[in-house]
Formats: C-alpha cells, sequence, structure tokens
C-alpha cells in the first residue's frame, strides 16, 4: 500500500499525517517555542544581573519578529496558529487577568488610584481618537484603534467588534485588520 513501510504497514503518508494535526498546530507550538526562549532568556538576564534588562515579553516580541522576517514567505505555515494564539490564548489570558482583579483590594488602594486609572483610560481614548480623527480615520475605525491602544489592544478591538450593532453595521473586516494592526504597531513600539 502507498505511504506504508515494507512488512508492518505502520507508517502512514505525509498526507495523512498532516490531517492528524489541526491546522493551527505547527504556527502555536511556534508560538510556545518563541515564547519560551524570550522566557529563558529574561532567565538569563536574571540569574546574572539580578533582573532582566529587557523582558521575555519584549524578547519574545523580538524574536517572534525576527522569525517572521527571517521565513519571510515561509512563515505561511505557521499563519493559522498565530491567529489561533492571538485570538483564543491572548483574549484567555486577558480574562483570567480580569478576574484575578479583585475590586476590595483596589478600593483598599484608595478612590484615588482607581479614579487615576479610570481616567487614564478615558483620556487615552479620547486622545487616541482625535488623532485618528486627525489623520483621517473614519469615526468607526478611529474608535476601534482608540479602544485598543486604550484598554488591552486587540482584545479589546475584538470584543468591542462582538457588539451586534458594531459588527452588523460599522465594523467590517477590513477596519478590524486596520485596527489590529495599527494596535499593533503602536504597542509593540510602546514595548520597546
Amino acid at each position: 500500500m502507498p505511504g506504508m513501510s515494507a512488512g508492518r504497514g505502520t507508517r502512514m503518508s505525509e498526507s495523512s499525517q498532516a490531517r492528524v494535526l489541526p491546522p493551527w498546530a505547527p504556527g502555536a507550538g511556534l508560538m510556545c517555542v518563541i515564547a519560551a526562549v524570550g522566557w529563558g532568556l529574561a532567565e538569563v538576564e536574571t540569574r546574572a544581573l539580578g533582573n532582566p534588562l529587557i523582558e521575555a515579553l519584549v524578547l519574545s516580541l523580538l524574536i517572534g519578529v525576527l522569525v517572521r522576517n527571517v521565513m519571510g514567505d515561509g512563515s505561511k505555515t505557521y499563519t493559522a496558529g498565530a491567529s489561533f494564539v492571538a485570538k483564543h490564548v491572548l483574549e484567555t489570558g486577558v480574562a483570567f487577568i480580569g478576574v484575578s482583579v479583585y475590586m476590595p483590594d483596589i478600593l483598599k488602594a484608595g478612590p484615588a488610584l482607581l479614579a487615576l486609572v479610570l481616567g487614564g483610560v478615558a483620556a487615552g481614548i479620547v486622545v487616541s481618537f482625535s488623532v485618528g480623527r486627525a489623520l483621517g480615520l473614519g469615526v468607526h475605525l478611529a474608535a476601534l484603534v482608540a479602544i485598543g491602544n486604550s484598554i488591552c489592544g486587540n482584545s479589546a478591538i475584538a470584543a468591542l467588534a462582538q457588539f451586534q450593532s458594531w459588527s452588523i453595521r460599522c465594523v467590517r473586516r477590513e477596519h478590524n485588520e486596520a485596527a489590529d494592526l495599527l494596535v499593533n504597531q503602536t504597542l509593540d513600539a510602546g514595548a520597546l
């Protein structure tokens, strides 16, 4: 039988093996490797210097950019997995961070801190929206970029785009992609 090893019949063809894994598996695996390398480098920094000069998140980001640019068109194999990780894993992580915030502890820190955080987010939304409009973005795209920059990036954009009235009437796929790109570029520059 084609694709089977002689005598045993235990080896599957490459196309059968490829169908065993979901399409996002290679990219998700690569993202895990990149994150592990970034974390490992941060640990090396911590042991050598007492604390990392560049944190694991930034190291992973830089490694990811390097890998993507070195791979060129070969990175298409990993696109589905990178998108899967960015959407599902990132959003789950953000949700876990959200549920770990205990409101009595925030209030115990003082209402001034809560007001400062809320004021900072509100000011960020207003400034980002105003800059977006001044640069010629439409109202809805400027709102997505402002929310993304001021709250938590792509997860906030995805959450906002889920509202029925926004997703049907206002937010087209290209708006989400453009907002994601703008927020990623802004946040990447801020992280570096």
